[in-house]
């Protein structure tokens, strides 16, 4: 599939026809998927973990997944979360998940899969993330 950039994309359910709410665009080589459902429960997850899988697989690179618009998530969403890091991670690219709604953040504290997800605040934080200041030429890493 060849997606244009920044424009919103519905991928469709092979199964059943039913779509998942999303944006997906494109800065620089960093893709970010803006999440529009309200709800990531299990009817929804695994459309959520097939969309995360299908991007990750059209094009390899770092992702921003904004869960800005999500009010509730329950295992099997945080589950598609660490399976999406996990695939980046095995290809060597970043992933990060921003702007968080209070509810979603404290269910992934309770759960502490802080400890192991890149949260960031905002998109602007996201993206700076996936692309971490370089050190000057010559300089050794500090000790």
């Amino acid at each position: 599939m060849i997606f244009e950039k920044n424009l919103p994309h519905t991928l469709p359910n092979r199964l059943n026809g039913d779509a998942m709410d999303h944006e997906r665009q494109f800065h620089g080589n960093v893709q970010v998927l803006f999440i529009k459902e309200r709800e990531l429960g299990f009817d929804v997850s695994q459309r959520f973990k097939r969309l995360l899988r299908e991007y990750i697989a059209a094009s390899a690179g770092p992702m921003v997944v904004c869960l800005e618009k999500v009010e509730f998530v329950d295992s099997t969403a945080l589950s598609a979360l660490l399976a999406a890091q996990r695939w980046l991670q095995q290809a060597g690219h970043p992933f990060c998940i921003c702007s968080i709604s209070g509810p979603v953040l404290r269910i992934i504290r309770l759960t502490s899969l802080d400890k192991h997800l890149n949260i960031q605040p905002d998109i602007t934080k996201a993206l700076a993330s996936m692309h971490p200041p370089e050190r000057a030429s010559g300089s050794s890493p500090e000790r």
